[in-house]
């Protein structure tokens, strides 16, 4: 499996509190990348084919000047960009613009929107509005995530909110996991579950890099746990943690076939590992299995055996 995209979390501080954040940011949280370290991944990046560095959180853009002059420098290596913000910074179509320049100026090719029920609460839809205007003007590439619960607004209820400035805009429906404080404030049926778990791993390809400096082979909040921890960026350079992902057997089948054969195996040989009824998606599944160190030993050998018969 080749990868291809870089992402980094900033940050987990955050400009507000949201219930159904699964890393439980906060304008409370100190965790950070430095811009030095997170500079020298970018270069690493480049040496290693990688052609998307994304900037996340928390909220990056708490940190503007230090994420702008990092696109700016992943856009001098020829390396694409992103950042996902919550656009606090958005209260006017003055400050919007403003921010979706320097953006633009910067190189950057993409900015996603967070925004719904849940984001609203702090940061306003007129704020999302100025930046989608912003953005229609300076032709900066705009997608919205909705993170959505079973009994939230979802899509309907966020698109009602900015109306005609949505149009041309791509939106992303995202169901919420019940992972971090998301798990603490809602009840396990608030949340939106999937019929099948049978897709492969839509996240592969993606090295996900913590404030804290911990790497992991996956894009997804769920793929972020101890058994897919590859080491450190402070005790490892980016290339080793590649090459530690690809001889990673788990990662590897999972974004080939998925983790189906998993679940099949574990039934039909009765292990005793706890399925779950029900799951959001393979994602979520794979975070049950693969989050409880108990699990391990039992799952190690169901990727033997399920090799062996492919």
């Amino acid at each position: 499996m080749n990868y291809f995209m870089l992402v980094l979390l900033y940050t987990y501080k955050c400009t507000s509190e949201c219930d159904i954040c699964t890393f439980a940011c906060s304008p409370e949280r100190k965790e950070k990348l430095e811009k030095s370290v997170a500079k020298r991944l970018i270069e690493e990046a480049k040496e290693n084919d990688i052609r998307l560095v994304g900037f996340a959180g928390g909220e990056p853009l708490l940190f503007k000047d230090e994420i702008i002059e990092l696109a700016g420098y992943c856009s001098s290596l020829g390396i694409a960009s992103t950042i996902t913000s919550n656009c606090f910074w958005g209260e006017t179509y003055e400050k919007a613009l403003g921010v979706v320049k320097e953006m633009k100026e910067a190189g950057v090719n993409h900015l996603k929107i967070s925004s719904d029920d849940f984001h609203s609460k702090v940061v306003p839809y007129e704020n999302i509005k100025n930046v989608l205007i912003a953005a229609k003007k300076m032709k900066l590439k705009v997608v919205i995530g909705c993170t959505s619960l079973k009994n939230s607004g979802r899509l309907p209820g966020m698109l009602k909110n900015i109306q005609d400035y949505s149009l041309g805009v791509n939106i992303l429906e995202q169901t919420c996991y019940p992972v971090g404080r998301a798990a603490e404030k809602f009840d396990r049926d608030d949340f939106l579950y999937n019929l099948s778990f049978t897709d492969i791993c839509r996240d592969q390809g993606t090295i996900t890099i913590d404030p804290d400096g911990k790497a992991y082979p996956c894009g997804c909040m769920c793929g972020m746990i101890e058994s897919r921890e590859l080491g450190s960026i402070f005790k490892m350079n980016l290339c080793d943690i590649i090459k530690k992902a690809k001889e990673n057997k788990h990662v590897e089948y999972i974004s080939q076939h998925g983790i189906d054969n998993y679940i099949e195996y574990i039934r039909e040989n009765n292990l005793p590992i706890k399925i779950p009824q029900k799951v959001v998606d393979t994602c979520h599944m794979c975070y049950e299995l693969f989050g409880k160190k108990e699990n391990m030993p039992y799952l190690d050998v169901v990727i033997q055996k399920i090799k062996a018969i492919d």
